[in-house]
């Protein structure tokens, strides 16, 4: 799952592994769309990997990859690399250091993550320019902020009982999805197959644009 990728924001990794399996399950379900372990996949990126959870699924999915997991939240880091030793994390605050990652990975993954991250105009280029050509990027982020649980959440958040005890605000940067699929029209094509900057033919290009604006 990824997570705590906002400055503001403290992350309790015990308080989020209560619900771990819930939490990894929209993980296992957007892996499940990544290409299959065929050899071809050797280095793996995801990002807001949390305390590692949804890092410990791609590597179910790529047993002989690479996989990196980056995270801001030092406490989440920690979490992570005791409980997966085998697996390499770094902290690393995307929203301002993301091309200071390497470029060369068959696989950018982040579920749940990137609504925590401003400027996607910005953001989308970047994670798109982490990957090799013929790369794979599968992002998947909530969308239902209007769903009256969240509507509640962020009336009880911002109410005056609570909002000097709440320093963080719930503020979720996600775009429209027609929004995306213009970035990813400009952005996407010569990453996933090497073609012009607007082919839209290829299988993976396909998958590519699908996986972006999955919800949650």
């Amino acid at each position: 799952m990824a997570d705590s990728v906002g400055s503001m924001v403290t992350w309790d990794s015990e308080q989020y592994l209560r619900f771990k399996r819930e939490r990894t399950q929209p993980a296992r379900d957007l892996a499940m769309q990544l290409p299959p372990d065929d050899g071809s996949v050797t280095r793996v990126l995801d990002i807001g990997c949390g305390p590692g959870n949804s890092t410990a699924v791609l590597r179910e999915r790529y047993p002989h990859a690479k996989i990196l997991g980056v995270d801001s939240s030092p406490v989440m880091i920690e979490t992570a690399r005791k409980t997966y030793p085998d697996i390499d994390f770094q902290l690393c605050d995307v929203s301002a250091r993301l091309d200071e990652l390497p470029a060369d990975f068959d696989v950018v993954f982040s579920n749940a993550c990137i609504q925590w991250v401003p400027d996607h105009p910005h953001l989308i280029p970047g994670l798109l320019a982490r990957l090799r050509v013929g790369g794979v990027l599968a992002v998947q982020t909530p969308m239902n902020y209007e769903e009256p649980i969240h509507r509640i959440i962020g009336g009880i958040v911002h109410s005056p009982a609570f909002a000097d005890k709440l320093p963080q605000q719930r503020e979720f940067y996600n775009l429209t999805l027609p929004e995306y699929w213009e970035l990813l029209h400009a952005h996407a094509s010569a990453s996933a197959c090497g073609r012009s900057r607007t082919c839209t033919r290829c299988p993976r290009m396909r998958r590519l644009w699908t996986g972006i604006v999955a919800p949650a």
